[in-house]
């Protein structure tokens, strides 16, 4: 059952000052790993760590 439906807004510049391999296999399964070797530009990379936070 679902209680209630919530949306988190996080600052994109939050990610790229965190952003190091540590805290990428902390945050991703290893199947988002790969995925996120695949994205092109620095900003998409900061865009899908906080869509996975």
């Amino acid at each position: 059952m679902i209680i209630g439906v919530g949306i988190d807004v996080v600052s994109i510049d939050r990610f790229q000052a965190k952003k190091s391999d540590e805290f990428i296999k902390k945050l991703l399964t290893e199947h988002e790993q790969n995925k996120y070797k695949t994205v092109i530009g620095e900003s998409n990379q900061n865009i899908f760590l906080a869509i996975r936070w």
